[in-house]
Formats: structure tokens, sequence, C-alpha cells
């Protein structure tokens, strides 16, 4: 019984071994994620609630890690990954809830 205990432990650990071996094989084959951070200028903010609206649509568009909107300032700093994702997607997602993007840069 224990010689049959001893096989089964070492066949676990030899193929838990193999499992962490695959998974770095992965993570050097992934690509490289190039994150890119910009500031935006967001006009026809009013409360909270635009706060809000204008973080959920951004954080919906694949590719963005991190949005904080201020209504301060009328800001969103947006950081992304920009294999995936551009500043053309942004505005089209702030316009679309109905607010402004005031950035010269940004526009056509």
């Amino acid at each position: 019984m224990r010689i049959l205990f001893s096989i089964m432990v070492f066949v676990f650990l030899a193929s838990c071994q193999q499992g962490s071996n695959s998974s770095q094989d992965n993570s050097d084959k992934q690509a490289t994620v190039e994150l890119q951070e910009e500031v935006l200028n967001i006009g026809k903010m009013h409360c909270e609630m635009c706060v809000a609206s204008i973080e959920k649509g951004l954080t919906s568009v694949e590719g963005v890690e991190f949005v904080k909107v201020s209504l301060d300032d009328s800001t969103a700093v947006v950081r992304y990954d920009s294999n995936k994702t551009n500043t053309d997607q942004f505005k089209e997602v702030i316009e679309k809830r109905g607010y402004v993007l005031k950035n010269k840069e940004l526009q056509p």
C-alpha cells in the first residue's frame, strides 16, 4: 500500500512540474503589451452620473486597463494597450454618451 501511495505522489508531483513549465513557455510566447496613457479633456460633464457614465463606457473598450474621470477638471486619464485600441474608439464612446471630446490633437 505504501508503494502504491508513493507512486501516486510521485506521478502527481511530476505532472505538477510539467504544468508549471508549460505556463512559463506560454508567458514567453505572449506579445509584449504596449500600454499608453492619454489625458482626455471632456466637455458637457455636470455631475457624478456623468463621470460614472464615461468611466463605464471607456472601461468597456477592449484593451483599456485603467480609467479615472475627474469632474473637477473635466478630464479622463485612460491607460490602454495600443495594440488593441486607440483614441478614435475613445472619442466614439464619449460622443455616443452625449459628451464632447475637447482634445485638439485627437480630433480629425
